[in-house]
């Protein structure tokens, strides 16, 4: 079959362009400077500042040594790298909070998180959960090396992805916008809706029957897995200029898009992130005072943004730091505090046995289990008892040790993700010239932050539900074009 029969031309593999290798010199100088910086900084800190900041700074140094034992092995910056993904949203999501805390003041401030002000501000109570954070991520750091050795993919060039592949991607993303049209003509509900009508969002969804709202939370969450194949289709075109700048362009109006309407601003992160990472594996590798500066300006935006979004909702446009008052990150922060002070003051009764096993029935659909199910997050609504409202908290891993064995499980959790996740990336190294197994990669990458944000395992949920049906959905597709491209030859 031939690449023209629908009007699209296979484009001549990237050769990937390689850095010259290093022998470890410049990665473990870096690592030394890293160390004996925030030793320095951790020794001349006041007391109270110290309990909060040398865990965020033995963070930094964990994921320092991380990143330069596989610089020095690979030559370059480990981005495109499941492990690095994982590693860098705990950093980020243990630390904000922290270096929040501590830019207030060494206190909490009217805008902090109001299920904070429950309880005194104590430096060293709080630095306790950095420490948790730290052995989380060392533990997950250790096994992750170990069992990923010297599995790298730099020469790996993607396979010419075909035409009927491609228009079968296209159908299903138009189809997916598509049924969200219907959805927010028929009930009003859009998930990018501005957080100034979450009341009417909120009805839309309490009218809806719930197998349609269970096909919706699916096929909203599937267009971005289909927006990033797009992504990767055209990332492999980079080579010509009408396809580089489509896809610019593309990426320019999401973004925008998000800023306009002061919605959700999650889909529009991963695609910037997932652009980031195909571009350092497929065009050229990123440098690191780049990386950090792409890295540093997403987050800053986020930050913005939920702050803008925050004004907007209540009509009252003010401004402050948006790393001390309550965002993403102090929130998921406050959660865990919170329910930890909750169960050393016995206040949260008896806790229902589905908390513990959400991670392994959490794919099976309600009308299929004998006994309900109880997401963690609503169960916390419930404990505030402002389930119902339009109010949301995400529950996070840290939430999940505290109701469980604290330390000993976060250990337990950050090396089974450690080993799962190294596997992940010797099973892709094997097939990482195929489009299935890159986009496969990717998704699972993108999505290590909810491994911290949700629950450890929550990832499995993006498997069932989002890749597994359009792989399917595409496959199916492909090959009625490809039969119906064959019998026109017969013809």
């Amino acid at each position: 079959m031939t690449e023209q029969a629908f009007g699209l031309i296979a484009p001549r593999p990237i050769r990937y362009r390689l850095v010259r290798p290093h022998r470890g010199r410049t990665a473990a100088l870096i690592v030394v400077a890293i160390v004996a910086i925030s030793g320095a900084a951790g020794l001349l800190a006041p007391r109270d500042y110290r309990y909060l900041l040398l865990p965020s700074l033995m963070m930094i140094c964990v994921a320092a040594v991380y990143t330069a034992a596989l610089w020095a092995q690979r030559g370059r910056v480990p981005v495109f790298e499941i492990g690095s993904l994982w590693i860098a949203t705990t950093v980020v999501y243990a630390v904000v909070p922290l270096a929040g805390f501590m830019a207030a003041g060494l206190q909490w401030t009217v805008l902090t998180d109001n299920r904070l002000f429950a309880y005194s501000f104590d430096a060293r109570d709080i630095g306790l959960f950095g420490w948790r954070a730290v052995v989380y991520l060392a533990s997950f750091v250790v096994v992750y090396l170990a069992v990923r050795r010297g599995a790298n993919v730099n020469r790996a060039i993607l396979k010419p992805v075909s035409s009927p592949l491609i228009a079968a991607i296209l159908i299903l993303a138009v189809a997916a916008y598509l049924f969200k049209w219907f959805i927010k003509l028929r009930y009003g509900v859009d998930p990018g809706t501005s957080y100034s009508n979450m009341s009417e969002l909120m009805q839309g969804v309490a009218e809806m029957p719930l197998f349609l709202l269970q096909l919706s939370t699916i096929v909203f969450a599937a267009l971005l897995l289909l927006k990033q194949a797009l992504v990767l289709i055209f990332i492999q075109r980079w080579r010509r200029l009408s396809w580089r700048v489509i896809l610019i362009l593309a990426l320019i109006i999401e973004v925008v898009t998000v800023a306009v309407r002061m919605g959700s601003r999650g889909d529009a992160v991963l695609l910037m992130i997932s652009f980031i990472l195909l571009y350092d594996r497929f065009v050229r590798p990123m440098r690191l005072k780049w990386l950090i500066a792409a890295v540093g300006l997403i987050i800053a935006g986020f930050l913005v943004q939920g702050q803008l979004r925050g004004a907007f909702a209540v009509r009252e446009i003010t401004w402050s730091n948006p790393i001390t008052t309550s965002n993403e990150f102090q929130n998921l922060f406050a959660t865990a505090y919170d329910l930890y002070h909750r169960k050393e003051m016995g206040k949260l009764g008896v806790i229902p046995w589905q908390i513990y096993a959400s991670d392994l029935y959490i794919v099976i659909p309600q009308q299929f289990l004998p006994f309900e199910k109880i997401d963690p997050s609503v169960w916390y609504l419930q404990v505030l008892r402002v389930a119902g409202t339009g109010t949301g908290f995400m529950f996070g891993v840290m939430s999940q040790a505290v109701l469980g064995f604290d330390w000993i499980e976060l250990v337990a959790r950050g090396a089974v993700l450690g080993l799962i996740f190294a596997a992940l990336h010797r099973w892709y190294v094997r097939r990482a010239s195929d489009f299935w197994p890159t986009l496969f990669y990717l998704m699972m990458s993108i999505w290590t932050f909810y491994t911290y944000r949700a629950t450890t395992f929550w990832f499995v949920h993006f498997i069932v539900y989002q890749f597994i049906p359009i792989i399917m959905a595409a496959k199916v597709l492909e090959y009625a074009f490809t039969t119906w491209h064959g019998l026109r030859i017969r013809e």
